[in-house]
C-alpha cells in the first residue's frame, strides 16, 4: 500500500482535511475556523491555566487552583439515596493538609 501525498499548511481548508463532515465542518465555521491555522489559533471561551501551583496556606474559598502534595488518605463513599459515589481524599503538602471531595 503506497503512503497518502496530502500537503497540509497553515491556510489549508478545514473541509480539505480528511475525516471532516459537513455538519462537523458547519459547527467549526460556526466558531469562525476557516483554515488550520484558525484552528491552531482558537481558544476556548473558557481557559485555566493549572501551571501555577499553590501552597495549601495560601488557598482562599471559591478559587480554582492547583495544588501539589502528597495523598494521606483516599476513600470512596457511596450514597444510597443519589446512588453517587463520592471520593474524599486528605493531601498535605510542607504548608498544611486539605481534604479534597469529588
Amino acid at each position: 500500500m503506497g503512503a497518502l501525498k496530502f500537503k497540509m499548511d497553515l491556510e489549508t481548508k478545514i473541509k480539505e482535511i480528511g475525516r471532516v463532515t459537513p455538519a462537523f465542518e458547519k459547527r467549526l465555521l460556526n466558531l469562525g475556523i476557516k483554515t488550520v491555522k484558525d484552528l491552531f489559533y482558537h481558544f476556548p471561551h473558557r481557559y485555566d491555566d493549572f501551571s501555577k501551583i499553590t501552597a495549601i496556606k495560601d488557598l482562599k474559598l471559591g478559587e480554582t487552583i492547583t495544588i501539589q502534595g502528597r495523598i494521606i488518605e483516599i476513600k470512596n463513599i457511596r450514597t444510597w439515596r443519589r446512588r453517587m459515589t463520592i471520593t474524599e481524599a486528605f493531601i498535605e503538602d510542607q504548608t498544611g493538609l486539605i481534604k479534597a471531595v469529588w
